[in-house]
């Protein structure tokens, strides 16, 4: 303590008090204006007065004021960092308590009480957290006595409203439609730089590559293998003897035909998978299929159903609607597939429905995975020209290319913001942040480069719920 000197003073009287107006807990005789107390307990407000005396060592005038003061804790409060890993997840890290001690956290999410732990080590992962919500979290270190530091400053984690999975569509071409061995190496750059966790391939066949054993979905497998991904089911044909369809004797295997479902393993792990063959008409689309698969966000923990299918390609002559009719009974299949295997969870459906907003008399598979409560993110309803109020994409990126580019170089570009799209990504309510038509272009605008298919890569960002 220090002071003033007073006018007169032969010496000063310091009295430390536990209480305002207390008996003195230690006296001080000072001749100078200063003077220092020890033996204090940590943490512990005192109040302290002084008095000044003559050299009679009369009291010299009134006494000060009681003057309250807090003794620090012992030791200095731990700093804590926090990093947001995932919309439900976040992690926390400080440095290792001095021996004798230990961490004690205080986590206050919004509109709730703080809760408190003493975790061990110096890490924490904390599960089952809000998106987007900000928690406040502070620190002290205790021991055997109670707290040895004060409270350190608060700290905001804050998770995001959800976590980035991309996924997409993408018709490869069949080999047996055009040279494979020339676009095969684009196909699958396609795919890995456009940065997709689960993708639904078609015309991705099951027949043999001239000169090889291998079929070209077994390419597109050992092609993307380096890249982290594989492919959901291997198996060539839903028989006995699963390499050749000769004299096939029906078993199932999740053989999907030239549909095929590739996923990144690094972030997503497959849950479930299996095939339905969709609707036919007496030997009308008998190699059409719907490969479906349960996927869990390895981020976030978050299950989904993911489909890919290939309607009958074919179109009608005038005045008939077969295979408008068969479209419609392979899109109603599509449906019952994943009713069967959703299970409320969140589904995307994608692949070449062969209809479009332009098609007569309507574009009916739309329609079907509409009504079954799918959502469009573009909103490319019938004969549009601009978006429906339906669309919940909230950025497009090159969405006025068609996703069929019929290998013509301008891309079958349109003037609004929409192409006349066969291939679609259907999804149930969820965010979908982009949407993309990805194409490589020049400066004017044309396709650049060799096309590896017929059909560009449609690809969509969305935030599971």
């Amino acid at each position: 303590m220090s002071w003033t000197p007073v006018p007169g003073a032969a010496g000063y009287r310091v009295q430390l008090k536990s209480a305002r107006a207390g008996a003195p807990l230690q006296t001080l005789i000072a001749t100078r204006t200063a003077a220092a107390f020890s033996r204090l307990k940590p943490h512990t407000r005192y109040w302290v007065q002084v008095s000044a005396a003559d050299a009679a060592g009369l009291p010299l005038g009134s006494a000060s004021v009681e003057l309250a003061v807090q003794t620090p804790y012992p030791l200095t409060a731990p700093i804590v960092q926090t990093r947001a890993t995932s919309s439900v997840r976040g992690e926390l890290s400080w440095i290792k308590p001095m021996k004798g001690t230990k961490l004690q956290l205080e986590w206050t999410a919004p509109g709730k009480k703080p809760k408190r732990s003493t975790p061990t080590g110096t890490r924490l992962v904390a599960p089952q957290l809000r998106p987007g919500t900000t928690y406040r979290v502070r620190a002290r270190l205790l021991n055997a006595r109670g707290p040895q530091s004060d409270w350190s400053g608060v700290q905001r984690l804050t998770t995001p409203d959800g976590d980035p999975l991309r996924v997409g569509s993408y018709n490869i071409q069949c080999a047996n439609c055009r040279a494979w061995g020339p676009r095969r190496q684009a196909v699958v750059s396609t795919i890995v730089n456009s940065g997709l966790d689960v993708v639904g391939l078609q015309e991705a066949s099951h027949a043999l590559l001239k000169g090889t054993n291998r079929t070209q979905f077994e390419d597109v497998a050992r092609l993307l293998a380096p890249a982290g991904y594989r492919l959901t089911n291997l198996t060539r044909f839903n028989c006995r003897n699963a390499e050749r369809p000769k004299k096939c004797q029906p078993v199932q295997r999740g053989a999907s035909g030239a549909v095929r479902i590739a996923y990144r393993t690094a972030t997503v792990r497959l849950i479930s998978q299996g095939s339905q063959q969709l609707a036919d008409l007496p030997g009308i689309g008998r190699d059409r299929y719907v490969a479906w698969a349960v996927f869990e966000h390895r981020i976030n923990g978050k299950r989904f159903l993911f489909t890919s299918t290939h309607l009958e390609p074919r179109n009608d002559t005038a005045g008939s609607r077969t295979f408008y009719t068969i479209r419609n009974a392979q899109a109603r299949k599509v449906v019952q597939t994943i009713a069967a295997h959703r299970g409320g969870l969140p589904a995307i459906a994608v692949g070449d429905y062969n209809s479009t907003k332009w098609d007569v008399p309507t574009n009916a598979p739309y329609d079907i995975m509409r009504a079954a409560g799918f959502v469009d993110p573009l909103g490319n309803g019938y004969r549009s020209t601009s978006p429906s109020g339906s669309a919940t994409v909230e950025k497009r990126i090159h969405t006025e290319y068609s996703s069929y580019n019929n290998l013509q170089r301008d891309g079958r570009r349109t003037s609004g913001v929409n192409g006349s799209n066969p291939d679609y990504i259907f999804v149930t309510r969820m965010r979908v942040t982009d949407y993309e038509t990805v194409v490589n272009l020049n400066s004017d605008g044309s396709l650049r480069g060799p096309l590896a298919s017929d059909h560009n890569l449609i690809r969509a960002t969305v935030l599971l719920p």
